[in-house]
C-alpha cells in the first residue's frame, strides 16, 4: 500500500505539472514489452503508463520439463519530467508445475526504479537512456531474493528507415540466492539485447531479437532468440505476442511464449 500511495502521488504531482505548462497530445505509445529490450521512450510528463501480460517458460532438467506461468509481468511507468520516468515493477505471481521439487513458486519481489534520457538522436547519434532499479524483498519464501538487489541498464535506439528501428541494451544486474549451504549470496550478472523492429503497417509492428546472460562469478550462461507482434489498438491501446527459445547455454530456457497489453492514461 505505501508504494502505491508513493506512486499515486508522484503521478498527481506530474500531472499538477502537466496541467500547468499546458496540454499536449502524445503520438501512439511506446512500450518496454514484449521484447526483452527496454525502449529509449521515456513516458510522457503528466501521464501513467500500465503495462503486464502472461508468460510461459519450459526448462528441462534431468529428463523433467519446469513448465513456469508468470502473471501479472506488470510494470507501471510514469512521465515526471521531460526526461524521467518513474517505475514500479510488479511480476507478480510465479506458478509451477513442479512446486515440491524445485521450489519456485509464489509471489515475487517488487522493484523500483527510474528511467533518464540521456541523449536524444541527432546526426549519426543514437537515443540513449539509463535505466537504474532495486528489488524490493516483498516476495514469497524461496521466491524472495531476501534483500534489496540493485540492476543498471544503458538503453540504446536508433532509427534505420522509416519502417525500420533497432535498439540494443547492456546492463548489470545483482541477485541474492541461496548459496546450497543454507546462507545467502548475491551474483552478478552482465546481460545483453540486441532488436530490430519493423512496422508492417500504421497499427501493426514487429520484432526479432536476441539477448542472454553471462554470470560475472558462477552460472549458467544463456542465450535466446525470440520475435512477435504488437497491434496498436488505438494511440493509448497495445496488445501483443511473442515466442522464442533458448540457443546457447546451460542456463538458457527451452522455448517461451507470452501475450499482454499496454495503455497510457489518460487516453
Amino acid at each position: 500500500m505505501p508504494l502505491l500511495l508513493a506512486f499515486l502521488c508522484c503521478f498527481a504531482v506530474a500531472r499538477s505539472a502537466h496541467a500547468q505548462s499546458g496540454p499536449a497530445v502524445p503520438g501512439p505509445v511506446v512500450t518496454d514489452r514484449p521484447d526483452k529490450t527496454e525502449s529509449t521512450s521515456i513516458v510522457p510528463r503528466g501521464f501513467a503508463q500500465f503495462e503486464g501480460g502472461w508468460s510461459l517458460e519450459t526448462v528441462s532438467f534431468s529428463g523433467t520439463s519446469l513448465h513456469t506461468h508468470t502473471v501479472p509481468g506488470m510494470l507501471a511507468r510514469v512521465g515526471v519530467l521531460g526526461a524521467l520516468e518513474a517505475r514500479i515493477g510488479f511480476a507478480g505471481f510465479q506458478l509451477t508445475n513442479q512446486p515440491a521439487a524445485f521450489g519456485s513458486e509464489g509471489l515475487l519481489d517488487l522493484e523500483l526504479g527510474f528511467k533518464y534520457r540521456l541523449a536524444s538522436a541527432r546526426s549519426a547519434l543514437p537515443d540513449i537512456a539509463l535505466i537504474g532499479a532495486i528489488s524490493v524483498p516483498t516476495g514469497a519464501e524461496g521466491v524472495s531474493s531476501e534483500r534489496v538487489d540493485p540492476s543498471v541498464l544503458l538503453t540504446v535506439s536508433r532509427p534505420l528507415s522509416d519502417r525500420v528501428s533497432v535498439g540494443s541494451n547492456l546492463g548489470a544486474s545483482w541477485a541474492t540466492t541461496d548459496d546450497g549451504s543454507g546462507g545467502r549470496v548475491t551474483l552478478l550478472d552482465l546481460t545483453y539485447t540486441w532488436s530490430f523492429g519493423f512496422a508492417l503497417s500504421e497499427r501493426v509492428g514487429a520484432f526479432a531479437e536476441t539477448f542472454g546472460s553471462l554470470p560475472a562469478n558462477g552460472g549458467e550462461a544463456a542465450h535466446h532468440l525470440d520475435g512477435g507482434f504488437t497491434f496498436l489498438v488505438r494511440d493509448n491501446l497495445q496488445l501483443d505476442v511473442s515466442l522464442g527459445r533458448g540457443v546457447a547455454g546451460a542456463g538458457a530456457a527451452d522455448w517461451f511464449v507470452g501475450a499482454g497489453v499496454a495503455v497510457r492514461l489518460p487516453r
